[in-house]
């Protein structure tokens, strides 16, 4: 599960998150691990690519992108700060429509 330090940085972050359906060679999809509790029904299983533990996520996320766990994404997130790099952190309008869904308050989330 996510701790509150590595929730602080995604949060912090991925601040400035743009609305594309352009295509993003090299992009990571940042996934909940598998045991998180799952945000959509019709999730997606997979592994992440950096320490293998079982993740999942939307069926609309971008296929060319490498799934990675939120405690990974995390530490490659800190590392790309650390040494100035830029994160072009991107949503597919169908994934924002989705979360809309998801956290609308008829629903209890918003």
């Amino acid at each position: 599960m996510i701790d509150e330090d590595d929730a602080a940085t995604l949060a912090t972050t991925l601040t400035d998150i743009r609305v594309s359906d352009e295509p993003n060679t090299g992009a990571w999809l940042i996934c909940l691990r598998a045991d998180e509790l799952a945000q959509l029904a019709d999730n997606l299983l997979g592994v992440c690519a950096e320490c293998k533990t079982p993740v999942q996520f939307s069926r609309s996320a971008p296929k060319e992108a490498t799934p990675v766990c939120t405690v990974c994404a995390a530490v490659m997130l800190r590392e790309a700060q650390a040494v100035g790099d830029e994160i072009d952190a991107r949503i597919t309008p169908r994934q924002l429509r989705e979360l809309e869904t998801y956290y609308a308050p008829s629903r209890g989330r918003g």
